[in-house]
């Protein structure tokens, strides 16, 4: 609606008043566009602020983890003397039930 009566502005801009409206219009419109364009970059960087709020809470809580793993393994290691090793088995090797896994032809 607006960029049609601009048009017709545009085309009969003849006399003063007509004149004046359309820079009026114009410059509305110029205005309007840059209400736009500073309402999206204001979203953007809103969004923007947003990700890293999230991000950063999201490394936070790596964080928190990994010193409460961390804090966990110290226990441990001060409780039985050893590091905790869930998947490794340690075997005497003069037990006679390991001597066969020494070597495999």
């Amino acid at each position: 609606m607006a960029k049609s009566l601009l048009g017709v502005l545009v085309l009969d801009a003849k006399d003063d008043v007509a004149c004046n409206i359309k820079e009026l219009l114009v410059n509305c419109h110029t205005f309007a566009r840059y209400i736009q364009r500073v309402g999206r970059v204001w979203m953007l960087d809103r969004m923007l602020f947003e990700v890293s709020k999230h991000s950063e809470a999201a490394r936070a809580q790596v964080s928190r983890e990994r010193a409460d793993e961390k804090w966990q393994k110290q226990i441990w290691s001060q409780r039985h003397g050893l590091p905790k090793q869930h998947d490794v088995q340690i075997k005497k090797p003069d037990d006679p039930k390991n001597a066969h896994q020494g070597s495999r032809h």
